[in-house]
């Protein structure tokens, strides 16, 4: 669950700073959906567990929905890359009738 996840637990401030920094980059918006959402999340493109020295580098992150934080990680783990997250949208795109292709990764 999502409690249970040490991802969703970070509580430090150099992070609450690269998450504040990487949502004013995306003018507060859900990069997924490109819009405006209640609990929006800053994921990393490289993951903080298997790319430390890039984990607080802003356009080492993307805004993303909670609903697709928790998607992406149940399915990919929690040692990624920006490859990843491309399949991910890229499985999004199938399943759903939205074209996905608006999504952008820090231009």
């Amino acid at each position: 669950m999502l409690a249970e996840n040490p991802i969703f637990l970070v509580s430090t401030r150099p992070h609450f700073k690269w998450s504040a920094n990487v949502k004013k980059m995306y003018e507060y918006k859900c990069a997924i959906q490109n819009k405006r959402v209640s609990r929006l999340h800053a994921h990393h493109l490289f993951s903080k567990k298997g790319f430390p020295a890039l984990q607080f580098y802003p356009l080492n992150g993307i805004p993303i929905a909670l609903k697709f934080h928790v998607d992406f990680h149940s399915q990919y783990g929690f040692t990624t890359t920006v490859d990843d997250f491309i399949s991910y949208i890229e499985t999004l795109e199938k399943t759903s009738s939205r074209d996905l292709s608006s999504v952008h990764l820090n231009d």
